[in-house]
């Protein structure tokens, strides 16, 4: 057990040992208890939970049925016609005992990397086969999906898991597995991660495993090899000051430590956030729009100095005395 990494070692096994989206769970714990669970399609970023929902909520209505009346499949691998056909279709038929109330349950994930055409074929399964099957779909993204297939269920938005909830999560896993940490440590893990559950976990095994047991801020940021914030903010008043030149060397230092323009793309985005910076809201949307221009650019071009001149100067020109 203790060889498995935390993401499955912690991975819960019931809807109750989930964490974030309470009334999505409530309405999930329902059904799982009274049955006549209508077709579902859970929808939202990765790592917010949507596959872990879907076998927490086989495992709780299907008890020991599951394993004969459960179907899983990843619909970027069956994603075809012929797939869908011969394998949720032959299951949707299969004859399988159950509980007055409850049905057969076919979890297809990131089904909106289905063809158009294999899509089609499910909405037809979906009506054929209603009065035996249910079907719990999850995807990215929705626009992906096909009207058809997302009228005929019921659209649940899964949202990341708040702060306070992820800091109670990792205080739990910390203390069942002898792990000293302290709160803003966690906050900066958190934030890093953004709220992303399956992220948090793997880099609070890291920093755990990297640091003899001791989660801290300066730990968490050298084990993750993240730019600390405050870095950033040192900038800031330099270029508030009119030190371009001091400012840019400070960045440069950072390239020049093994951080990559990424690094300090992201350390700008955490700070441009932090509602704590001192920074007025005119100069954080600045930062913000700047960012995401040079996020995009990043993902078509090779990210240059000149890139992150410009962000610096545009800051600059905005804070600077006249």
């Amino acid at each position: 057990m203790k060889a498995l990494p935390f993401i499955e070692r912690y991975r819960p096994r019931t809807l109750d040992g989930l964490i974030g989206n309470p009334e999505i769970l409530r309405r999930l714990r329902y059904f799982a208890a009274q049955g006549n669970l209508p077709n579902i399609l859970l929808t939202g970023g990765p790592g917010l939970g949507k596959t872990t929902i879907a076998l927490c909520l086989a495992n709780q209505m299907l008890g020991s049925n599951r394993s004969e009346a459960f179907l899983e499949l990843n619909a970027s691998d069956e994603r075809n016609v012929s797939d869908i056909r011969a394998k949720v279709k032959t299951f949707a038929q299969k004859q399988v005992t159950l509980p007055a109330g409850i049905q057969k349950l076919v979890f297809l994930d990131e089904c909106d990397a289905m063809t158009e055409a294999a899509q089609q074929v499910l909405r037809r399964i979906m009506d054929d086969e209603t009065g035996s099957t249910r079907f719990c779909l999850a995807c990215n993204n929705i626009s992906k999906v096909i009207e058809p297939v997302q009228s005929r269920c019921c659209v649940l938005r899964i949202m990341p898991a708040t702060q306070a909830e992820l800091i109670k999560y990792l205080q739990d896993i910390c203390e069942k597995e002898g792990v000293k940490s302290d709160t803003e440590a966690l906050k900066e893990l958190i934030t890093i991660s953004g709220n992303d559950i399956r992220s948090c976990l793997n880099s609070l095994q890291l920093v755990m495993d990297a640091n003899n047991k001791v989660v801290t801020v300066a730990g968490v940021q050298k084990a993750l090899s993240t730019i600390d914030v405050k870095i950033i903010n040192q900038v800031m008043k330099l270029l508030t000051s009119g030190k371009f030149d001091e400012g840019w060397a400070l960045i440069d230092n950072q390239l020049n430590g093994g951080y990559n323009y990424d690094d300090i793309y992201n350390a700008m985005f955490r700070y441009a956030l932090n509602s704590d910076t001192e920074i007025n809201d005119v100069v954080r949307a600045s930062m913000l729009r700047i960012l995401a221009s040079l996020h995009a650019k990043s993902k078509t071009t090779v990210s240059s100095p000149l890139q992150l001149c410009r962000l610096l100067a545009e800051l600059f020109l905005q804070l600077s005395p006249h």
